[in-house]
């Protein structure tokens, strides 16, 4: 039972930390999509108009700094944090990714969206293509996890508690006839050969 909890401890985490990320995620997407509707292309290059009220909100539920990047493809365009980290997979349009990364020495979560403007909207000499990042620390997440973990883990350590209590009380019940019978064995002379009392003895040692 003790191995099979610790695993089932395992799988828990592994399924906490999924559904953490797939929740904090939805509220990362709907930050890109927000900036991604405010992006311009009209001038030639692009330009963002911050959804600032938001980009605040969002910034309070990830209690942590919030990072943003609107580029090109070919990086040759690029708004907000230049140096946040690319992801290391080729983008399809309209479906976003998330991934892990490091930047400013600090662990965030990053969501990357490739926006591809359809062939009737397309204008000469603009940009028709470009990656909406959005990046958030993980300490709001991790906290959120650990909590969720604690407590499966206290929940699991309860059960066993008592399945231990449980299985040494028993044990202790059900053998108390045969750690009299035992005793009396133990305490008599080899050569006496006076029966021993029947009552209280299980049935399977009988003389």
């Amino acid at each position: 039972m003790t191995a099979f909890s610790a695993a089932s401890l395992f799988y828990t985490r592994e399924d906490v930390i999924r559904s953490t990320n797939a929740a904090y995620d939805r509220s990362l997407l709907g930050v890109i999509k927000s900036i991604n509707m405010n992006v311009s292309n009209s001038s030639g290059g692009l330009s963002v108009e911050l959804p600032y009220s938001q980009f605040e909100f969002f910034e309070l539920t990830a209690s942590g700094n919030v990072y943003f990047k609107v580029s090109t493809p070919d990086g040759l365009v690029q708004v907000g944090n230049h140096d946040l980290p690319n992801p290391s997979v080729r983008l399809s349009p309209g479906k976003p990714i998330f991934y892990d990364a490091i930047y400013f020495d600090q662990p965030v979560r990053v969501g990357a969206y490739l926006h591809s403007e359809s062939a009737q909207n397309r204008r000469a000499g603009e940009v028709t293509e470009w990656v909406v990042q959005v990046a958030e620390g993980v300490q709001s997440r991790e906290s959120f996890a650990t909590s969720l973990i604690q407590r499966a883990m206290l929940r699991d350590s309860a059960m066993l508690l008592l399945i231990w209590l449980g299985v040494g009380l028993g044990l202790a019940y059900g053998l108390k006839p045969l750690i009299r019978l035992v005793r009396q064995v133990g305490s008599r002379q080899s050569s006496d050969l006076t029966p021993l009392p029947q009552q209280g003895i299980p049935s399977e040692l009988q003389p």
